[in-house]
């Protein structure tokens, strides 16, 4: 691994440890412990049995719409698929990493560019529309504490402005690429001035072929296989269920008294949040709004474990399993470079 490779990996996890150690030592006090003791192994079982629902629901997904496009993957592809989005969303700022990450892991296993970027951008629009009916449904049920608070309704409605303009994004590059393809051949025009990529013209190229060939591979999505298709979107409906159902068990499992739709609708605020606003090491950001939301909710010495629990469940033993996957194909890039040299 090249040494600027090491060092932002390094910087990643190092700014992970750091946060969720401010977190915790801010929040521990004597409930702490009495929280922890609560915490058997009945249930860790539960939520690692709700993490294996969340990867499985999920991977599933991308296997029924790769299905639908026509093309021929494996289930355990699809498994490496949703680890590796896992990793990319928390590994690089804002998540800018997931679409490139997925697309070119999808090509190397033999699906077509114009359908991969079809793919990854349908499945990331489809997981948006589900977290915002989610929160939408949470904002209805708790509208009156987030409008009192200042930084959770700023929050919300950035967050809000993003999802939509994202998911017109997709869908007008879909129906209609013509405005997409103005865009991001301005975009890559700027970056080129910038000195962050060469060469804007075969960009431009790229961008329309790419484009017109998603166009087309979503289509087909409609028109052949709009079974497979409605069981990958219920698919991720479920895998975004399971998921809001976590945090109900981690409290549940600390002691706390908190209802099953209280916690989901909590859940389904902050996944909203950070879906948008990651961070690096998926830390700093989520750490702030879990407190917000859950401040009135949960006590105070439970916050910061509820966090690392949560986080671990939920994050973190899927992008594991998506940086070890990264590492082999960064290796084996590297090894098939230097035999070209």
């Amino acid at each position: 691994m090249k040494s600027g490779k090491r060092s932002n990996l390094y910087f990643l996890i190092i700014l992970t440890i750091v946060t969720f150690t401010a977190v915790i030592y801010f929040t521990v006090d004597e409930t702490t412990v009495t929280a922890l003791s609560n915490f058997h192994i009945t249930n860790i079982v539960i939520l690692l049995l709700l993490w294996i629902c969340i990867y499985s629901f999920d991977s599933v997904a991308f296997f029924m719409m790769v299905r639908s496009s026509g093309e021929e993957i494996k289930l355990a592809t699809a498994y490496r698929t949703s680890a590796l989005k896992t990793f990319s969303m928390m590994a690089t700022p804002l998540g800018m990493g997931v679409t490139p990450a997925l697309i070119y892991y999808l090509s190397s296993n033999k699906i077509p560019a114009g359908k991969s970027s079809s793919l990854v951008l349908t499945k990331v629009m489809i997981n948006a529309i589900w977290i915002l009916s989610g929160a939408m449904v949470g904002f209805a049920l708790n509208h009156s504490a987030i409008m009192h608070n200042k930084v959770l309704f700023i929050s919300f409605v950035f967050t809000s402005v993003l999802h939509l303009v994202f998911i017109s994004m997709v869908v007008l590059l879909m129906l209609s690429p013509y405005y997409a393809i103005g865009f991001l051949v301005k975009f890559s025009r700027f970056l080129s001035r910038l000195k962050i990529i060469k060469k804007p013209g075969r960009i431009k190229h790229f961008l329309v072929h790419e484009a017109f060939t998603a166009r087309k591979s979503f289509r087909r999505y409609f028109k052949e296989h709009k079974g497979t298709f409605i069981a990958a979107i219920t698919s991720n409906g479920l895998s975004y269920f399971f998921t809001l159902a976590v945090l109900y068990f981690v409290l549940k499992g600390l002691g706390q008294t908190v209802s099953f739709s209280e916690a989901l609708t909590l859940t389904a605020m902050l996944l909203f949040v950070i879906g948008v606003l990651p961070t690096p090491g998926g830390s700093g950001l989520a750490e702030v709004l879990f407190i917000l939301l859950l401040s009135k909710t949960v006590d105070s010495g439970v916050l910061g474990v509820a966090v690392v629990i949560w986080r671990f469940f939920i994050y973190y033993i899927s992008a594991g399993i998506g940086l070890s996957i990264s590492l082999k194909h960064l290796s084996s890039f590297i090894v098939q470079k230097n035999k070209r040299s």
